[in-house]
């Protein structure tokens, strides 16, 4: 077992982990990174979501449940391998433009269907809970089993409430010396970041010219 603290920045659809300290001891290591801290889960917060309510996934009223002390509503969902979440074993994860996505480099895993279930608030209709299971997992992926669990809740930033993700599960049973490789994750210390920018623009005088084309 370790703990693992980090700062996770999302702009838009993108997020990017830095890694802030690993049992305690600060460190400079990169998810993903060769002999470094290795994310099971990651892209919660825009691209799950995303995925998730993707127009192809089939949602199925299960029934009704409480989630997070709120009455909801529970559906079975089918998420295709086409949209899928993707999942990744070992080898190297790079992060080509600095801003994601990211590429593997050796090890396995790739793209896979899902199902699950979705919570929904009945009085706000916000999604509340994704629990969601990998199905039909090719073997050369070297993994059995992935499970998968994100919890949304009203957070306060700045005085107004936003809905964010406050704790997430995943579970992948897997052959080897290893069976079992849990990673619970707590989010904490919400800030907003806002960027404002102006662009003007200038008259340039210009020598350059082009030849008009000749008429037809």
């Amino acid at each position: 077992m370790g703990k693992i603290l980090a700062e996770v920045r999302v702009a838009g659809e993108v997020q990017q982990y830095k890694v802030v300290s690993i049992g305690g001891k600060r460190t400079n290591k990169l998810f993903g990174a060769e002999k470094g801290p290795n994310l099971n889960v990651y892209d919660e917060f825009a691209g799950l979501l995303r995925n998730t309510f993707d127009t192809s996934v089939r949602f199925h009223l299960y029934g009704v449940a409480t989630a997070n002390r709120k009455l909801s509503h529970v559906f079975k969902v089918t998420v295709p391998k086409g949209i899928g979440h993707l999942i990744h074993f070992g080898g190297k994860m790079i992060d080509p433009n600095g801003v994601g996505p990211r590429i593997q480099i050796g090890g396995s895993g790739g793209p896979v269907a899902w199902d699950g279930f979705v919570y929904i608030d009945r009085e706000s209709e916000h999604a509340l809970a994704i629990c969601l299971r990998a199905v039909n997992i090719p073997r050369s992926y070297g993994v059995r089993q992935v499970h998968l669990s994100v919890f949304y809740g009203n957070v306060k930033i700045d005085g107004k409430y936003y809905l964010l993700p406050v704790a997430s599960e995943a579970l992948s049973v897997m052959p080897g010396a290893i069976p079992i490789y849990r990673q619970s994750s707590r989010y904490r210390n919400y800030r907003k970041f806002e960027a404002e920018s102006n662009v003007q623009f200038e008259h340039v005088e210009s020598n350059v010219s082009f030849p008009r084309p000749p008429h037809p």
